[in-house]
Parts: C-alpha cells; sequence; structure tokens
C-alpha cells in the first residue's frame, strides 16, 4: 500500500509542479508583452515597414546567393565536363 500511496502523491507533485510552471510562463508572457509594448523604440507601422524592407533585402540577396551559387555549379560542371573529354581523348 505505501508504494501505491508515494506514487500517488509524487504524481500529485508533478500535476502541481506543471500546473505552477504553466502559470509562471503565462504571468511572464504577459509581464514580457507589456514591457515590450512600453519600451518599443518605433510605433507598429514604424517597425513593420522596418519588417518589410528587411525582409526584401533578405529576400534579394537570397536570390542573389541562389543565382551565383548556380553559376559557379555551372561553371565547375562545365570545367569537370572538359576534363572529361580531355581524358576520354588522351585514352
Amino acid at each position: 500500500m505505501e508504494s501505491k500511496e508515494i506514487e500517488s502523491k509524487v504524481m500529485e507533485r508533478r500535476r502541481f509542479n506543471f500546473g505552477s510552471f504553466f502559470k509562471g510562463i503565462l504571468l511572464g508572457s504577459i509581464i514580457a508583452a507589456g514591457v515590450a509594448l512600453f519600451t518599443a523604440p518605433h510605433s507598429g507601422a514604424e517597425t513593420r515597414q522596418m519588417l518589410r524592407e528587411k525582409g526584401e533585402h533578405l529576400r534579394d540577396r537570397t536570390v542573389q546567393t541562389i543565382d551565383d551559387t548556380r553559376e559557379q555549379i555551372n561553371t565547375a560542371i562545365s570545367s569537370v565536363r572538359q576534363r572529361a573529354d580531355q581524358s576520354v581523348k588522351q585514352v
């Protein structure tokens, strides 16, 4: 009987700890959101505009990187083909 009682108490503690943890996370999130609203350096519209511009810049950089990588791959493929052709001619 004692092991069942101990197990029951352990399960109760786990439920209590999880509930306390969840409440702490919720309260912390609410406090953080409030602090963020009051300490934000820009208005919502300005922040959205900045995020939009940064997103567009990131997209442009990504496209450029993809294009550069594609060009490097094509150059490498051409080089390998030329070397393969030369090897075939030598054989």
